[in-house]
């Protein structure tokens, strides 16, 4: 399953996806980071609840990291 499409799939991030996804953030193959962080960031529009659950997961230590260490790739991905 693709990583981006858990949104919608509550019961998978009660049962731990949330703290394995953090730590796919923490990989090398950026590729993977950026599905991790599509994930992540689905899973917190999902309400308050997961919200709240994936920042108290603690991942935005992590998702700050990635952005830094990849910031040529992230401008690319943003321009026009």
């Amino acid at each position: 399953m693709d990583l981006v499409y858990l949104s919608g799939k509550l019961h998978r991030y009660d049962a731990g996806a949330i703290p394995i996804l953090i730590q796919l953030l923490k990989n090398k193959d950026v590729a993977l980071q950026e599905q991790a962080s599509w994930a992540l960031g689905n899973i917190a529009g999902d309400g308050d609840y997961y919200r709240n659950m994936v920042i108290h997961a603690g991942v935005l230590k992590p998702l700050l990291n990635t952005l830094l260490i990849n910031s040529e790739g992230v401008t690319a991905k943003v321009k026009p």
